[in-house]
């Protein structure tokens, strides 16, 4: 499937400039992998969502924190919904929280 980029798309204000800060890495910790395990996420499957050009969907502000909801597909073909943090001048991705898209997501995805 193709489809046109975050930057093409201005899917959210700071899209072009997280885009341009593809080369970040993740941060685990032990909470972060535990929440996931109980969904049954792996972080390797959120990374690989976040490598293969994800949706950025949304930009959300929680207590101060800009965090970005973005959409992505595994090398397996699973399609998660994924918050995370990108706090400026830091060169690591803060994940918040991962999960199966939901149906409407879904569609969002597909059309972007």
């Amino acid at each position: 499937m193709q489809r046109s980029s975050a930057r093409e798309l201005q899917l959210c204000p700071r899209a072009v400039e997280w885009q341009s800060e593809r080369t970040l890495v993740f941060e685990w910790d032990e909470t972060n992998i535990r929440r996931l395990g109980r969904k049954r996420i792996t972080p390797d499957e959120v990374e690989q969502c976040y490598s293969t050009d994800p949706l950025v969907w949304k930009e959300l502000l929680t207590d101060g924190q800009t965090r970005f909801l973005a959409l992505g597909e595994s090398d397996a073909g699973r399609r998660l919904a994924f918050v995370f943090m990108l706090p400026r001048g830091q060169v690591r991705l803060r994940l918040i929280t991962a999960y199966p898209m939901t149906r409407a997501q879904q569609e969002i995805y597909e059309r972007g």
